[in-house]
């Protein structure tokens, strides 16, 4: 569950709820996540925006060094899943290192799945 004076926090404008929250709370109230993680986080909406066709994307060299660094992904156990979550935000082209891919990656696991 959540605390009621947590709610309440957020709900005055007084915290941001964090990822996990809004999995959290989405879940509870049976809301979709994403929704809710918008109207949270506006700011998170480029983020997920839909990706554009497989012909318009391009591959960052970041992501490109990324996933060639086959070490690198043994090391963290990055799943088949996540490469492709962070494939999609690699589109953005904001992310220009492993270091941010992997901040990502743990952003990514801290948020419960929907199963």
């Amino acid at each position: 569950g959540v605390e009621g004076s947590h709610i309440a926090y957020i709900e005055h404008g007084r915290r941001k709820p964090s990822l996990k929250l809004v999995g959290r709370l989405a879940d509870i109230l049976g809301l979709d996540r994403q929704n809710l993680l918008i109207l949270a986080h506006p700011e998170a909406k480029e983020l997920i925006a839909e990706a554009k066709p497989q012909n318009e994307r391009k591959t960052s060299r970041s992501w490109q060094r990324f996933i060639e660094n086959q070490e690198l992904l043994s090391d963290y156990n990055v799943t088949d899943r996540e490469l492709r979550t962070l494939e999609h935000l690699s589109f953005l082209g904001t992310v220009v290192s492993a270091k941010e891919f992997l901040a990502i990656l743990t952003l990514i696991r801290d948020i419960p799945s929907s199963t």
